[in-house]
């Protein structure tokens, strides 16, 4: 073969892988940002998808779990509360005991009492809390729309104290309510004096009886004691670490650390008890460990954090190698 047609073929293969190479990298998968700071817990499953299914949700917006390990999820806009086995295996839904079947419920938020299983909802647009049985038997409703102390004005969030006492975030009134198991009022709380409450979405309460409170239009976690003086205010609006974003709920784990649902930064954070900042994790997105409004945000008593999306339409899970 002559030299310079030799030559010629040997530029055109080097200039054929050159080529084939720069197309290989055109079509990598796009790094996706690091979603994690500090010492936060891995992604271990996810259930849910847009739809009306067992195994599916339509803008679900609350969750909780249970002593043993059950997950309860408010499908907001499916107007039931489901239950499920923390692996997500399906166990049972409800719908409300206390409205014609022509009125949508709207659950916002589930607790539970645990010391027996009862379960109390938060319905968000005939402002009311229905109390169910363990097993879903309706047992009781309270409120209706208004600001007395009886009423509610689009409650959101839901919480149980050991003692039994309930807490609720009594949204557009902007306040907190607290009341015996039989709906009887006991107190309300409007937050600091100088900046109160402003339209409250999450409430949690941890063993000593403090009440966190998601204060979702001022972008800050508030902290009272039991008897409802204000002990801690933390975040303001921003993106930095222990800021927020229109925090929407609000969790305690076994260890007594807090996590906050920063709704719209797409991501949960994880402080403790002082409000100083320990870890976050989540970025916009609909793949594993990416929120898309992150609503609700639970703990079990193994530490397993449960996150319910109401952009993506399902619960994720994360756990603590080791626990």
């Amino acid at each position: 073969m002559p030299l310079r047609k030799c030559l010629f073929l040997k530029m055109l293969l080097v200039a054929l892988c050159v080529s084939l190479i720069g197309c290989a990298d055109e079509h990598k998968p796009e790094e996706r940002p690091v979603s994690r700071v500090g010492p936060a817990p891995s992604f271990a499953l996810a259930w849910g998808s847009l739809g009306s299914g067992d195994n599916q949700f339509n803008q679900p917006i609350g969750v909780t779990a249970d002593k043993d390990g059950f997950v309860y999820v408010a499908d907001s806009l499916n107007d039931c509360i489901k239950k499920y086995k923390g692996d997500g295996t399906f166990v049972a839904k409800w719908e409300s005991g206390s409205l014609d079947d022509e009125d949508s419920a709207k659950p916002a938020d589930v607790a539970i009492d645990g010391r027996n299983g009862v379960v109390y909802v938060v319905e968000l647009e005939h402002h009311i809390v229905e109390k169910f049985s363990k097993y879903g038997g309706f047992m009781d409703v309270w409120g209706g729309a208004g600001a007395g102390d009886r009423q509610f004005y689009f409650p959101t969030g839901i919480a149980v104290d050991a003692a039994g006492n309930v807490y609720v975030a009594d949204t557009k009134n902007s306040r907190i309510k607290k009341m015996r198991d039989d709906g009887t009022p006991l107190a309300k709380w409007n937050g600091p004096i100088e900046s109160p409450l402003l339209r409250p979405e999450g409430v949690a309460v941890d063993a000593s009886g403090n009440v966190y409170v998601a204060d979702t239009h001022n972008s800050r976690v508030v902290k009272f004691d039991s008897q409802g003086e204000v002990v801690g205010v933390w975040g303001q609006r921003g993106e930095g670490n222990g800021q927020f974003y229109f925090p929407c709920a609000v969790a305690i784990d076994p260890d007594g650390y807090v996590y906050v649902a920063d709704t719209y930064n797409h991501r949960i954070q994880k402080l403790r008890t002082d409000g100083t900042f320990v870890a976050r994790w989540g970025t916009p997105g609909n793949y594993e460990d990416e929120f898309n409004e992150p609503r609700g945000v639970a703990v079990d008593s193994n530490g397993n954090v449960y996150v319910a999306e109401a952009g993506n339409h399902r619960v994720q899970k994360f756990t603590y190698p080791g626990r």
